[in-house]
């Protein structure tokens, strides 16, 4: 489905020139700098400086040992900060790459952007890794940081209240292998669970009542074995697309469950070879070369996203032009057609989704499941599907940020509250009336064409700046003043308007009022930019408590 996007030009021409005009926005040192490491850390020597002549160090709670939370806790411990704990629920480090481990898992990322610039270089098999090659890197990365003393497995942070007074947050902690509870006071908080942690379940009538196997793409049991069995997938999102054609190879009969199709692009993977990988190996700078090369061609890509795009619409055509060899009796055209704009929803990519729609023993049901039943699946129109084993490709409950944690600031007032009309934070990263408390891949910092570590990067380097000016000016606390978050939310929500994802489709990226809580919408490069730079007049900042 290759079309020429750039009337005439080389793509890689193109690429150029728009990076060229992007780069105008910004000074060539900052260009520079952003080539050679987006996540260097702030005020590191000034940090180490002043811990060094007897400032005092802040104690520092980590939620989540995912990407985000091991890239922090590396960039405090790099710091000279050892007064870090890393609380994660499940048993191993890596977040949604320990949880996901289904048939097919992988990345919609080329591998040398899915990784950490300031980390170990990675050494991918592939351009778009798989589950297991992209867990070893981060437990690689946490290996490398020595983090090991400061993660502690198996234990679930449930809130967390903030003390005026004590200028601390007391944080109640649950440890799921002897089920008590303990609490521990913190002089900051950093969340760091992500957007795609808790799976999202629907609410089918006799689904939660079902003994027999039913399992979502992040809770999968390898113990179940698929051989032939009669398989009924319902969703069919990003998770689905991977797993759905392995299993299909295995079932004796796989039934899609699903409310419309998506938009689905090829998948431009292959294995390295041998000389490619010795070359990167031998010169690291190719890598970075290829890194940054990969970057600009992704976001380009936010152009698609622009609402009444032209881009968008003469893609659009194209695809469903393209699509039209596929729809027979057997596949209807609802069932590869969207119904919706381009990049509505997330765009997907795939090399063997439509194929597997294809072959003898798998079908596409459209019509809504009203039952789920012991032995099957029944539909408004009637039709009464076998299904020995359910795969749930639904998701995750990606607008309830922090869920179910409970967090209490000041006055009492709680996260719960503020956000019950839907997620804001000031940068996607802290939150007014509550005090040294900052989250990663926070509100409106997902990204639906680049790669949300670069995001990540820039989060991790900002929290560190500010902890750097707590540490070095005898801050005890810091918090975003209201009416700052206030106008850039306002600023947020007028540009995600202005997106197609304010279109009239379903999506992850929203809430049930339809408003656009998740994404960024604008370039990454601008954010990256904007989080170059703290101007401490936007916080409220607070004298440390004499000890």
């Amino acid at each position: 489905m290759e079309t020429d996007f750039t009337r005439g030009r080389n793509p890689e021409s193109f690429c150029a020139a728009v990076a060229m005009r992007l780069s105008r926005r910004f000074k060539e040192s900052e260009f520079a700098r952003l080539l050679s490491d987006t996540g260097r850390a702030a005020g590191v020597s000034r940090m180490k400086a002043a811990l060094a002549n007897g400032a005092g160090a802040p104690s520092i709670a980590i939620v989540g040992a995912g990407p985000g939370g091991l890239a922090m806790a590396a960039r405090l411990k790099s710091a000279g900060l050892s007064t870090v704990a890393l609380f994660e629920k499940g048993t191993q480090v890596g977040g949604t790459w320990f949880d996901n481990h289904y048939p097919g898992a992988a990345c919609d990322v080329p591998a040398y952007l899915y990784s950490f610039s300031f980390g170990p270089q990675a050494h991918w098999s592939r351009k778009y890794p798989t589950q297991p090659e992209i867990l070893e890197y981060f437990e690689t990365f946490a290996a490398h940081f020595d983090l090991s003393e400061h993660v502690h497995l198996e234990t679930e942070v449930l809130g967390a209240t903030w003390d005026q007074d004590r200028l601390c947050w007391t944080v109640n902690l649950k440890d799921l292998r002897e089920g008590s509870v303990r609490s521990e006071d913190f002089d900051i908080v950093i969340n760091a669970v992500g957007q795609l942690s808790r799976p999202a379940i629907p609410s089918i009538p006799g689904l939660a009542e079902r003994t027999a196997p039913v399992m979502h793409s992040a809770r999968w049991d390898d113990s179940v074995d698929l051989a032939g069995k009669r398989v009924g997938v319902i969703g069919n999102g990003a998770s689905a697309l991977q797993f759905i054609p392995p299993v299909a190879e295995q079932a004796e009969s796989l039934v899609v469950f699903q409310r419309s199709a998506n938009w689905v692009l090829p998948k431009n993977d292959r294995a390295f070879t041998s000389t490619e990988l010795a070359r990167v190996r031998r010169f690291p700078a190719l890598g970075r070369l290829y890194r940054w090369w990969i970057y600009w061609g992704l976001e380009l890509r936010f152009a698609l996203v622009r609402r009444e795009s032209p881009l968008t619409r003469r893609l659009n055509e194209t695809i469903v032009s393209r699509l039209q060899p596929l729809i027979s009796e057997k596949l209807p055209a609802a069932a590869v057609v969207p119904d919706y704009p381009l990049g509505c929803k997330r765009i997907l990519i795939s090399n063997d989704y439509y194929k597997t729609l294809l072959r003898p023993n798998v079908t596409v049901q459209l019509a809504p499941i009203v039952e789920v039943t012991e032995t099957d699946v029944r539909c408004a129109d009637g039709t009464v599907i076998p299904a020995d084993v359910l795969l749930l490709g639904t998701g995750f409950e990606s607008t309830e940020f922090l869920a179910p944690m409970s967090f209490v600031g000041r006055r009492g007032v709680t996260l719960n509250d503020v956000w019950s009309a839907g997620a804001e934070a000031y940068l996607g990263l802290a939150v007014a009336g509550f005090p040294n408390l900052f989250i990663i891949y926070g509100p409106n910092t997902n990204l639906g064409h680049n790669s949300i570590l670069f995001m990540i990067e820039a989060q991790t380097r900002y929290i560190m700046g500010l902890i750097e000016d707590m540490v070095c000016d005898g801050i005890g606390a810091v918090e975003v003043r209201p009416d700052v978050m206030d106008q850039f939310n306002s600023k947020i929500g007028a540009l995600t308007e202005k997106t197609v994802w304010a279109e009239s489709c379903h999506s992850w990226y929203k809430n049930e009022s339809g408003k656009i809580t998740n994404n960024w919408p604008g370039f990454s490069i601008v954010y990256w930019n904007r989080l170059r730079r703290r101007n401490r007049t936007e916080f409220i900042l607070h004298a440390r408590n004499p000890k």
